[in-house]
């Protein structure tokens, strides 16, 4: 027997090839090799088989790519695109949240520091409101008029007419004026205002700047304005007070650069005169610092401007000028600013001098103690107005009727209404009195008869109360 593999002769018995080495099958042996073989190539048929149908898919795959989107088939891809999907949400979340993190530690501290600003000003506007209440009120109240009046008035005053022709105008509407008109007494008024303010004697422009101002009327800008471009220092800066009082606040700076720099004495005096009633502090300051000024006149009038707005500190320069030698007039302004006071240090001088003084000084001051219950004082005040002769009763009614007592107004009407009183300087007094107490229907015809009066800071004064009492 041959060996199927080198050929050579295998020895009898032996089931292998001596030099191949080669094992020899048997029939079975060879049937179980033939029926792998098959088994085998029918395998790799299928595989084959398998490996077209395999490629053959593939192609159609690629091909189809382009017509449609791929769709994941296995579990697999899944699993992976899903893992990848939480790791990008994921890393999409820690960027949100840091961001929020980062603006809110920038937004804390801008949150504080709008918050602490917001309290200040909330602390500071409150200091403001308190001080605007107590000392440092806001200006005073300004009596609105329309543009249409305002222009009004600009016209009236820049008319081309002579002062002569101006006097008689206002004069003759004085004296045909219907008592009840009165819109046209109020113009009355007015022309009278506008006359002074052209008038060529510097002491009538100063009266009148300073009692247009006095009215807080916005119907005076006109005639401010026309003062302002006066020559005189003492009528300019009457004036720039009244354009304060009506608002123009730019010029408060020149007006307490003047009182503090100024070396004018008279003109110190004349700007002081026209800040009386004004509450603002950085005025009060000033003149709070000019009561101890060496010159007389200036304490006095710093003290007559402080006394009107009820400073306490003007009280003992106001006792100052009781005690001098000046007019009685001063002394009775004195003594009704003292008495209007209301304060503790007021009432002690009140009750310290009241002994030592007469006639219409102590009526005042007997006026303040019985307001604080002094019996004594008030039986002496009755006295004054009811056990005594006419004409001192009508005296001491125009004194007390400077502290709005009522007995002594009532007193001074009837005494108007009285036919046989002819004491003109007397009527006109009393009528300039109650015209400052709103009494229109007394005191018209007596108010326009004053306006033909020759005495022209008579009619200021005439024309000012009418203005303040008709408008």
């Amino acid at each position: 027997m041959k060996c199927n593999s080198c050929g050579n002769e295998i020895v009898n018995g032996k089931n292998y090839c001596t030099k191949c080495g080669v094992l020899l099958r048997t029939g079975k042996q060879k049937s179980e090799s033939q029926s792998q073989s098959i088994n085998k190539t029918k395998i790799e048929d299928k595989l084959k088989l398998l490996d077209e149908i395999y490629k053959k898919q593939k192609i159609e795959k690629s091909t189809s790519k382009a017509k449609a989107p791929p769709r994941t088939s296995s579990i697999s891809t899944s699993k992976t695109l899903q893992l990848k999907l939480r790791w990008i949400d994921k890393n999409i979340l820690n960027k949100v949240f840091l961001i929020l993190f980062l603006f809110l530690m920038l937004l804390t501290p801008l949150y504080f520091f709008l918050e602490s600003s917001r309290n200040k000003n909330e602390l500071s506007q409150n200091k403001i409101k308190s001080e605007t209440k107590t000392k440092n009120k806001s200006l005073p109240f300004v009596f609105k008029r329309t543009q249409e009046e305002i222009n009004f008035r600009k016209m009236s005053l820049t008319r081309n007419i002579s002062l002569a022709e101006r006097e008689e105008e206002f004069m003759e509407m004085a004296q045909e004026v219907a008592y009840n008109n009165y819109k046209k007494i109020e113009e009355i008024g007015w022309l009278v205002l506008e006359y002074g303010s052209l008038s060529e004697n510097e002491e009538l422009r100063y009266q009148t700047s300073f009692l247009v101002s006095q009215l807080k009327d916005l119907a005076g800008i006109p005639i401010l304005n026309t003062l302002k471009q006066d020559a005189s220092t003492s009528v300019y800066y009457s004036t720039l007070v009244g354009l304060y009082l009506l608002g123009e606040k730019t010029v408060l700076k020149q007006i307490i650069n003047a009182l503090q720099e100024e070396t004018d004495e008279a003109l110190i005096n004349s700007i002081i005169k026209s800040l009386m009633g004004i509450e603002v502090l950085p005025l009060q300051n000033v003149l709070l610092d000019m009561l101890a000024n060496e010159n007389y006149e200036i304490r006095k009038n710093a003290a007559f401007a402080l006394g009107e707005i009820k400073r306490e500190e003007a009280i003992y320069v106001l006792d100052e000028v009781i005690n001098s030698d000046y007019s009685d007039e001063e002394k009775i302004k004195s003594a009704v600013l003292i008495a209007k006071m209301k304060k503790n240090s007021a009432d002690q001088i009140i009750e310290e001098k009241i002994e030592n003084l007469n006639d219409c000084l102590r009526l005042l001051f007997s006026f303040r103690l019985a307001e604080l219950g002094d019996n004594q004082a008030n039986d002496y005040i009755n006295y004054s107005l009811e056990e005594v002769d006419e004409e001192e009763k009508i005296n001491n009614a125009l004194c007390l009727s400077k502290l709005d007592d009522k007995p002594a107004i009532e007193i001074l009407k009837k005494t108007l209404q009285n036919e046989n009183l002819i004491d003109k300087e007397l009527l006109y007094k009393i009528a300039l009195t109650l015209s400052e107490k709103g009494e229109k229907t007394l005191t018209i015809p007596i108010l326009l008869q004053i306006i033909s009066e020759e005495d022209y800071f008579l009619k200021l004064q005439t024309a000012y109360n009418i203005i303040k009492m008709l408008r």
